[in-house]
C-alpha cells in the first residue's frame, strides 16, 4: 500500500526514516491532520465562556488576534487538505495531496476489501456533505484564496461547526490509517487535540499570572500615594 502511505507520510527524511518505529512523515496528510485537531482543541479550550470573557475584556491586543490566528490556520488546513484531487484539466491535471486523492487510491486497491472500501467511503462521504453543505468549496475560490470583490462585500460565510467536521476528518483519518499502517494509529495525530488544549492551558496560566502581577503593581502605587498624602 505504497501509493497510500506516501499521501498520509509526505516527505520523510531518510535518517528519521531508517529509526523510526512507525513512520509519521513532514508534509503529508498526518502532518496536516494533526494540526486540524491541534487548532480545533486550542480554539475550544479559547471559546469557554468564563475564560474568553475574562480574557477578551483584560487582554483584547493579544486574546482576540490569536483567537482569529487560529481560527484562519484551522481554515487553511481544511480548506487544503479537502480540496480536489486534481488541479487542471479533469482527471490530466497534476495531483493534490489530499483526502479526496486518498479516497480514490483507496478505492481502486484490488488489495483492500469490500467491506474496507464501503466503510471508508461512507467516512469520506460525510466529510463531503459538511464541505457542500457549508459551501466550502465557494467559500474556498471566493473568499479566502481569492477575494471576489462582490462576496466580500457581503456579511462573512460561516464556516459550520469546525469541531464537527474535525471530528469527521479524524474519524476517516483513523480507520483508513489502521487500514494502511495497522492498528495503533500515531497518538501524534488523534491525540492532537489534546496538545492544543494544552497550549491554551499554558497560555492561561501566563495570562493570571500578568493579571496577578498588574494587581500587585496597582497596590504597590496606591500604598505609595497613600504614604505620600500622609506626609
Amino acid at each position: 500500500m505504497q501509493h497510500l502511505s506516501e499521501i498520509l507520510e509526505g516527505y520523510c527524511d531518510p535518517v528519521r526514516r531508517k529509526y523510526a518505529i512507525k513512520v509519521v512523515g513532514e508534509t503529508g496528510l498526518n502532518v496536516r491532520v494533526r494540526s486540524l485537531c491541534y487548532f480545533d482543541g486550542a480554539i475550544r479550550s479559547m471559546m469557554r465562556p468564563r475564560f474568553y470573557e475574562f480574557a477578551h475584556s483584560d487582554f483584547p491586543s493579544s486574546y482576540g488576534p490569536i483567537l482569529r490566528m487560529l481560527g484562519q490556520c484551522w481554515t487553511t488546513e481544511f480548506l487544503r487538505i479537502t480540496d480536489k484531487p486534481r488541479f487542471g484539466e479533469k482527471g490530466k491535471g497534476k495531483e493534490n495531496l489530499t483526502i479526496a486523492l486518498f479516497h480514490e487510491r483507496f478505492q481502486e486497491d484490488i488489495s483492500i476489501s469490500s467491506a474496507f472500501k464501503r466503510k471508508e467511503d461512507t467516512l469520506f462521504q460525510a466529510i463531503d456533505q459538511q464541505h457542500k453543505a457549508n459551501l466550502m468549496w465557494e467559500f474556498r475560490c471566493q473568499a479566502w484564496f481569492h477575494l471576489d470583490l462582490e462576496t466580500n462585500l457581503k456579511a462573512p460565510h460561516e464556516r459550520g461547526d469546525i469541531h464537527l467536521m474535525t471530528e469527521l476528518v479524524l474519524a476517516w483519518y483513523r480507520f483508513v490509517g489502521s487500514v494502511v499502517n495497522g492498528p495503533g494509529e500515531p497518538a501524534f495525530v488523534t491525540k492532537a487535540g489534546l496538545e492544543g488544549k494544552r497550549f491554551v492551558g499554558e497560555l492561561r496560566r501566563m495570562i493570571f499570572a500578568q493579571k496577578r502581577e498588574w494587581l500587585r503593581l496597582q497596590r504597590k502605587h496606591e500604598s505609595k500615594l497613600r504614604e505620600s498624602s500622609r506626609c
